[in-house]
């Protein structure tokens, strides 16, 4: 596997994530957190 490709499944999990759990990471309280380690 490259590292180009490995890059694009990184950012396609971040946005499966981002789309699927964001909500529920803000109600948890640690959306600060866990956007300095995403974005």
């Amino acid at each position: 596997m490259t590292w180009k490709r490995m890059v694009r499944e990184m950012m396609s999990l971040i946005s499966f994530y981002r789309e699927f759990f964001w909500d529920d990471v803000e109600a948890y309280g640690v959306r600060d957190d866990v956007a300095d380690f995403v974005l």
